[in-house]
């Protein structure tokens, strides 16, 4: 499956997207010509494991925070939306994911102008 825009959106929302998953790779290019990020997510769920891909294009801003001493945690709350001017937003650890808007205490985000979400199942043994 693959969503752009607003879809992508309405995808991650709630309890069935990304949330209780771990991002899994995090990649930046081009970063002082035309950034583009790629996020990359594993859930399981009912004996799938499902990935999903994020590619950010347009990049606006990002803030994620990495400490090698802190072990990645499932994902427990996720905010996106889409703004006034149609920029996509995505935190990774938000203040209150029910809020409609971005908060300066979100934390762990990406804006982009371009999203695009693949959604795939991992192939198991």
């Amino acid at each position: 499956m693959e969503l752009e825009g607003l879809e992508a959106v309405k995808h991650l929302r709630g309890h069935r997207s990304v949330r209780d998953g771990y991002l899994v790779n995090l990649l930046v290019h081009n970063i002082h010509v035309d950034p583009t990020i790629e996020l990359t997510f594993e859930v399981s769920r009912d004996g799938e494991v499902r990935v999903v891909k994020l590619k950010l294009g347009d990049v606006r801003e990002f803030d994620y925070c990495y400490d090698i001493l802190s072990r990645p945690e499932a994902l427990a709350e996720v905010k996106c939306l889409m703004t006034g001017d149609g920029e996509f937003y995505l935190s990774l650890d938000p203040w209150d994911e029910r809020e409609e808007f971005i908060s300066d205490k979100d934390n762990d985000y990406f804006r982009s102008k371009m999203v695009t979400l693949v959604e795939t199942l991992k192939q198991t043994s």
